[in-house]
């Protein structure tokens, strides 16, 4: 009588997939980076060539040997447990040691169309001091045309941010409870150049333009409290409507080639 086979991540064809899927992302990204090596080493004259041939052959084998520590992960990055694949992104964003190869991680969240390792990644990026001002320019660009494609009729944004959950009294009760109130909203959209929020269902504050710094706005709707301005962000709690936050900063986001999304980092307002 025959044993019935086990079944394993390694030989489900929808890991098999997402594992192609990042390989290919990985080729393409590594690929990119040698690319960008050629253009800036055509500019450079024979005396220095011989000496960038050897650095770049150093990166290269550093580069390979870090591409095959993602390889050994891939059973955990494409599997089906989150939690798997995001302590395998977190030791290995440890491990990166440039642009680079931070690009070569981002791109496999992408490529598996993997939201919530999207949302670890780019969270580890944009708060890390040693990355570029360029690279997360790059990424929240990528993020903003990551999330347009996904959602062509704007309905992401449509009540997106409104908070519209079964627990939704009782997250705003914890967040209320909070001795210390801090966090991302979004405040509404733009057309690309204004300062008028437009008055839609998106909009959640009752002031018609984009608040300056250190100003004080009123909700007029239940908001959900991000931990960075961006909707791949995780929530941390929901602002009640009529409550009275101080802008600690203002960051916009391209929604489409006429729009952007505005939001702000806010703390509870001292009491009049």
């Amino acid at each position: 009588m025959n044993e019935p086979k086990s079944s394993s991540p390694s030989g489900n064809p929808k890991v098999l997939l997402e594992q192609l899927q990042i390989g290919v992302s990985i080729i393409v990204a590594i690929f990119g980076i040698y690319t960008s090596w050629q253009a800036t080493i055509a500019a450079r004259n024979s005396a220095e060539i011989q000496t960038e041939l050897k650095e770049q052959a150093q990166e290269n084998q550093r580069v390979q040997k870090f591409v095959e520590l993602i390889q050994a992960q891939l059973e955990n990055l494409a599997g089906e447990d989150n939690t798997k694949a995001k302590i395998a992104l977190i030791s290995l964003y440890n491990l990166a040691e440039d642009d680079d190869e931070k690009r070569i991680l981002f791109t496999i969240p992408i490529s598996s169309q993997n939201q919530a390792l999207t949302q670890t990644i780019s969270g580890l990026i944009l708060d890390d001091d040693s990355v570029t001002d360029e690279f997360k320019d790059y990424i929240r660009d990528k993020l903003s045309s990551v999330q347009t494609a996904q959602n062509p009729e704007m309905e992401f944004y449509s009540n997106a941010e409104i908070a519209n959950r079964p627990d939704k009294e009782l997250l705003q009760k914890l967040t209320e409870e909070q001795p210390n109130i801090e966090g991302w909203i979004y405040l509404g959209k733009i057309r690309s150049g204004s300062q008028t929020l437009e008055d839609d269902n998106t909009k959640t504050i009752k002031q018609d333009t984009i608040p300056q710094t250190q100003n004080t706005i009123e909700t007029m709707t239940s908001i959900n409290l991000r931990e960075r301005g961006t909707r791949l962000a995780s929530i941390k709690g929901i602002i009640p409507p009529n409550s009275r936050l101080k802008v600690e900063e203002i960051t916009t986001v391209m929604m489409d080639e006429n729009h952007e999304t505005v939001w702000a980092k806010i703390s509870l307002a001292s009491a009049n």
